[in-house]
């Protein structure tokens, strides 16, 4: 929750972002695209009241130079709710390769993951706040 807060909150800071994308905006046409309809939306003014973010971070873990491993997000993802439904059966794909591999011990300790579940209510609830009448 803290990550998606930091998320959302770098998403309003529009300083920020036009400072940070501004040699990705001059070389690629589509970062460029996105942000003048940003700017446009900004100087329209925001009407929307209800906002909901589905995000997805990507991580990989890094093996260092001393063998120890460190978790390292590589990617976010900030359109990608049809993954959801895909990465419940993930676990279930990782627990088969380590019991293929005979790492029974390994393959426990994968836990499971149902983002669906959280996807569908964010949804249900943002259709809620934002008037399901409209």
């Amino acid at each position: 929750m803290d990550f998606n807060m930091l998320v959302d909150a770098v998403s309003q800071n529009a300083a920020f972002l036009e400072q940070t994308l501004s040699s990705t905006i001059k070389r690629d046409n589509f970062t460029a695209r996105l942000f003048d309809i940003h700017k446009q939306v900004l100087k329209e003014g925001i009407a929307q009241t209800v906002f909901l973010g589905l995000n997805r971070s990507d991580y990989m873990f890094q093996r260092n130079a001393d063998g120890s491993t460190a978790l390292k997000q590589i990617e976010i993802n900030t359109i990608s709710a049809s993954f959801g439904g895909l990465a419940s059966r993930t676990p279930a794909v990782h627990r088969h390769v380590f019991n293929v591999l005979s790492k029974t011990k390994e393959a426990a300790k994968i836990l499971s993951n149902n983002p669906s579940k959280g996807l569908a209510l964010g949804i249900a609830k943002a259709w809620e706040l934002y008037g399901s009448a409209k």
